[in-house]
């Protein structure tokens, strides 16, 4: 029975952690806007919240907005959004006006559970940056809105499509299982690999790069799945088994040996 409680605690606690995060990331998101068009341009923001900005004359302040990912409008005000001079913005994502908004946004791993409970029928649910759920969703209330990258086990497949409003960013899958996901610069060595006990779901993000002693087989009994988001440099023997491993592939995969004999050339 203690045990049990201990177990609970842990659960309990790691919930609690998630929606901290993730009360964190809105607050942040709702009060940089209002600072930025006080200043009149607006650039090199990689999510804008431009609700709060009601009237034409309040948007004809805006003197330009540049190099924002993607912006956040309700849809009476799309009228006036297009008055403003704009350079190297990613998109527009208008929403209803009446639901409540919620947006999650910079890069999170949370849990299927966790996303379920951010909100209900009334809510529509903005993923903006880079979400990761690390286990399915079985069931969700709220709309959503993909602004940004979402990856999410094969199996919240029929969920996500059923409350998907409107995308403007990816969706991409997984096949499942605990993912392990590794971000910028990656070095995937053999010794790495012989350290799994059991196969591994490898979500790799960035410039990975597969070192030479690495073998077929050895990905063949140490990897169920695949991930790569990024430039891919790996022999060229190595090639036909990442892209068979591979459940999502978004980049190059270049041939690692080639580029050193080129390299070497010069």
């Amino acid at each position: 029975m203690e045990e049990h409680g201990q177990q609970n605690e842990v659960l309990e606690t790691q919930a609690q952690q998630e929606e901290a995060q993730v009360q964190e990331v809105e607050t942040q998101e709702d009060t940089q806007p209002e600072a930025q068009v006080k200043q009149g341009k607006i650039m090199n923001v990689g999510f804008l919240d431009l609700r709060g900005v009601r009237s034409a004359e309040e948007f004809s302040r805006i003197e330009s907005i540049m190099n924002v990912g993607m912006i956040l409008v309700q849809e009476d005000q799309m009228a006036y959004v297009g008055t403003v001079p704009m350079e190297n913005v990613g998109g527009i994502v208008p929403v209803p006006v009446g639901p409540d908004v919620k947006i999650l946004s910079g890069q999170m791993e949370i849990s299927g559970e966790s996303l379920a409970a951010q909100g209900d029928e009334n809510t529509i649910l903005v993923l903006a940056g880079q979400l990761i759920l690390t286990s399915p969703v079985t069931a969700l209330k709220s709309q959503l809105v993909v602004a940004g990258q979402l990856l999410a086990p094969r199996a919240s497949e029929s969920v996500i499509g059923a409350k998907l409003q409107y995308s403007a960013g990816q969706i991409l899958y997984y096949k499942g299982g605990t993912p392990r996901m590794l971000v910028g610069n990656n070095t995937i060595t053999a010794d790495f690999l012989e350290m799994a006990s059991d196969p591994l779901t490898l979500i790799l993000i960035g410039d990975t790069r597969f070192t030479s002693e690495v073998t077929v087989d050895l990905l063949r009994n140490k990897v169920h799945d695949l991930v790569l988001i990024g430039n891919v440099h790996a022999p060229l023997r190595l090639h036909g088994a990442l892209q068979y491993l591979a459940s999502t592939k978004v980049g190059d995969l270049i041939d690692s040996e080639a580029a050193k004999e080129t390299t070497s050339q010069e």
